[in-house]
């Protein structure tokens, strides 16, 4: 940040005077240097209140991301006890959400998040931040009809609205990424005018001679500036530690890069030997200064070729689309978890009018095995909506190059289940829970151990993927049944 000033400091201790004007010249000289100094200052303390500003707007933004997820994950919560109303379950489930009023809810939350991306759009001048929040706004309109039809088209419009919510945590996600490339880039601008300072410090040092008034003479301003660029060397080791680990999910290649160059500050000591050559300009020879200085200008070059490096590899990084298909992954395991619970309680009621003596639905199974027509109607229904997202969601990460057999697995479980006709009886139950949830879960897990989160957030699987004892049996049963059949057909077909 020394710009220019460097060179009228080398003219006033490097001798600019002779005879009685140059003493005045001299003079004018420091006086010029002595106020590029104080613009110097003022310079630097508005940069630092900036990024303290942008820091507390990106603080204010990982917030509101963090807010998002949850609103997300309610309303689709809010969206299976819909699904449990028109279903005619309004009592077993709508319990916690506050039915429609739980739906308006979730809209002025919605709300209020948008009008805190709009401030933040406006004070920060981001305005890829409107879009966000006119999503957010979109998403409450969707919520208020959904909560208008709550017993009607409800579902559909609560669908809308988690679509218009997801859609505005992708486009978070992507301005994290520009925030981080932002502040990558500016923390690049500094080390280089570090470079160009140290470059002048050189050429400054590798001027000075063995005479001991001259070195006297020239070392307070020399000493001034390496005392200054210490300080920047240390804001921007505290920058590349915060970046590397703020992006250490979204941006692993980025985030090695930039730790990468913040170890290199520490393991060249980079800091320490620029406060320390403040002794050496005066107390040590040239020559000693001058290869000081040397080492100094390449420490500095390694610093800026890293951070260019970390720079480059700022983009769109599988991490986050991994990070969607994680999200996707353990929205459609909470859905059908929710179905197979409804389906359990579907059938216990049936089970306990026919034990009072009513008479058996249109379409129930003998012995009051399965759901009635229109139970097990709504439910394919809603089961196959689940296994086209789960196709869509394989597609996509295949063309990513992330390995989907384990999902095409379950996939091919649902459609297996499908063709049989066996969603909403007591073995579509145990299926669902055995095969299609679990393999769903692994899944997950694969996901986020390709994401290498940390080990506290690793899924838990445990819980409802455990199959009670009276659906085991059913499960064994039913492939104790697939291999007779399968025996059969390879009989038929020998003969």
């Amino acid at each position: 940040r020394a710009g220019g000033g460097g060179r009228r400091r080398r003219r006033l201790f490097l001798g600019g005077g002779g005879g009685g004007g140059g003493g005045e010249q001299a003079n004018a000289e420091d006086l010029a240097d002595l106020f590029e100094l104080e613009l110097d200052r003022m310079r630097n303390h508005y940069e630092e209140v900036q990024r303290g500003r942008r820091e507390e707007a990106d603080r204010e933004l990982d917030e509101v991301m963090q807010r998002l997820r949850e609103l997300a994950r309610r309303q689709q919560q809010q969206n299976e006890r819909m699904r449990a109303q028109q279903q005619n379950m309004a009592q077993q489930s709508a319990g916690g959400g506050g039915g429609a009023e739980g739906q308006r809810r979730l809209a002025e939350e919605a709300e209020e998040l948008a009008r805190q991306l709009e401030r933040l759009s406006r004070e920060e001048e981001r305005p890829e931040l409107e879009q966000t929040a006119r999503d957010l706004r979109e998403a409450a309109e969707a919520m208020r009809r959904a909560a208008a039809n709550a017993r009607n088209n409800g579902v559909a419009q609560g669908a809308e609205a988690l679509d218009q919510l997801r859609e505005a945590r992708r486009l978070l996600d992507r301005n994290r990424s520009a925030r981080l490339e932002r502040d990558a880039r500016e923390t690049l601008r500094r080390v280089e005018s570090l470079a160009e300072q140290q470059r002048e410090m050189i050429e400054d040092v590798n001027q000075l001679t063995n005479d001991i008034r001259e070195r006297r003479e020239a070392a307070p301003s020399l000493q001034e500036r390496k005392g200054t660029m210490a300080e920047e060397v240390a804001e921007i080791e505290a920058d590349l530690d915060r970046m590397a680990r703020e992006s250490r999910q979204e941006q692993q290649e980025a985030s090695r890069k930039l730790e990468a160059a913040a170890r290199s500050i520490r393991d060249n000591q980079l800091r320490e030997k620029l406060l320390w050559s403040r002794g050496v300009i005066q107390d040590r020879s040239a020559e000693y200064a001058q290869n000081l200085e040397t080492q100094i200008g390449s420490d500095v070059e390694e610093l800026r070729q890293l951070v260019q490096e970390g720079v480059g590899a700022i983009g769109e990084s599988p991490e986050q689309s991994l990070g969607e298909a994680l999200d996707d992954t353990r929205d459609a395991v909470t859905a059908l978890e929710s179905m197979a619970d409804r389906i359990r309680q579907r059938l216990e009621q049936q089970g306990q009018q026919g034990e009072q003596g009513r008479p058996a639905q249109e379409g129930q199974g003998a012995g009051g095995g399965g759901l009635n027509n229109e139970d097990r109607r709504q439910f394919t229904r809603e089961f196959r909506e689940r296994m086209q997202e789960l196709s869509e969601l394989s597609r996509e990460l295949a063309q990513q190059g992330v390995d989907v057999e384990q999902l095409g697995n379950v996939i091919n479980q649902m459609g297996g289940m499908d063709r049989r006709g066996t969603i909403g009886e007591a073995l579509g139950v145990a299926l669902l829970e055995a095969e299609v949830i679990q393999g769903l879960k692994e899944f997950e897990f694969n996901l986020r151990r390709q994401l290498q989160l940390d080990s506290d957030q690793r899924l838990y699987l445990s819980g409802s993927d455990a199959v009670p004892e009276g659906y085991r049996e059913l499960v064994e049963e039913y492939y104790r049944e697939l291999a007779r059949r399968s025996g059969s057909d390879s009989g038929t077909r020998n003969r």
